[in-house]
């Protein structure tokens, strides 16, 4: 496994997801990066987009509304995975549009009609 690897392999065991947004690498977790996580992103940064774009089958990412664990075994919307890490309200919809990802827009405003599962940072 490549250093890229291991950094998502780790992410991904630790809760954080992992996002692409232009050539910027973005992160959504439940509490701080931990400093050493944040040492290898940065010291890995190109080759953790580089893979995360290329939607590489066996490793977990979070790009274009996919959440993909290793093995390609379990696919989860990027709500879920965003839900599951508590994500504040603002980071969610950072990741979900009404126009780009409708279905899971109709169900984020269900959820926050219900009041259930939110996180605020």
């Amino acid at each position: 496994m490549s250093a890229a690897e291991d950094i998502l392999s780790d992410s991904f065991n630790a809760g954080i997801v992992l996002t692409v947004e232009g050539n910027g690498l973005h992160y959504a977790a439940a509490e701080p990066l931990p400093q050493e996580m944040a040492v290898r992103l940065r010291s890995h940064k190109e080759a953790v987009i580089d893979i995360l774009t290329r939607k590489r089958t066996g490793v977990p990412y979070l790009h274009s509304g996919e959440f993909r664990v290793r093995g390609g075994l379990l696919q989860t919307p990027v709500l879920d995975a965003l839900l599951s890490v508590g994500a504040s309200d603002a980071e969610i919809e950072k990741h979900i549009h009404p126009k780009g990802t409708p279905r899971q827009w109709a169900r984020w405003q269900e959820i926050k009609k219900q009041g259930a599962f939110l996180c605020s940072a």
